[in-house]
């Protein structure tokens, strides 16, 4: 009688163990991954030199560096600076030429997204919603 229950006793255990190296490994599957990607577009800036990208740390954005592209010369309008605000819902960006002047007509920016996200998917439908 002794044996059996020491037996179901460490049948149990070791059942346990097992269901909760099972409830672990399928916790670890849902953490989130964290991933960096550059995404480009064109904007057009306002007559203060704003323009803004609808995706925020609501998306799972942590952080988010932004620098110009084009047009590289030939104009007053190269973007030389971009500032960066990343808010819940926007990444607000306002852009300067290399005298400090706002920049108003149509620029391609390039920003350094760092995210993360619950999902591989979910990673690649934010790039493509914030590349253009």
């Amino acid at each position: 009688m002794r044996r059996t229950f020491v037996a179901t006793a460490v049948a149990g255990l070791l059942l346990a163990g097992l269901v909760a190296v099972n409830v672990r490994q399928g916790a670890k599957a849902q953490e989130p991954i964290e991933v960096v990607f550059v995404a480009s577009d064109v904007f057009d800036p306002d007559i203060n030199g704003y323009a803004s990208i609808a995706a925020g740390t609501n998306d799972g954005i942590l952080g988010v560096e932004c620098g110009g592209s084009n047009p590289q010369g030939g104009t007053v309008q190269i973007p030389s600076q971009v500032m960066t605000q990343l808010g819940a819902a926007q990444i607000r960006l306002r852009v300067f030429n290399h005298v400090g002047q706002r920049v108003t007509s149509l620029v391609r920016i390039n920003c350094t997204i760092d995210a993360l996200v619950p999902t591989a998917a979910a990673a690649q439908q934010l790039k493509a919603k914030l590349t253009g």
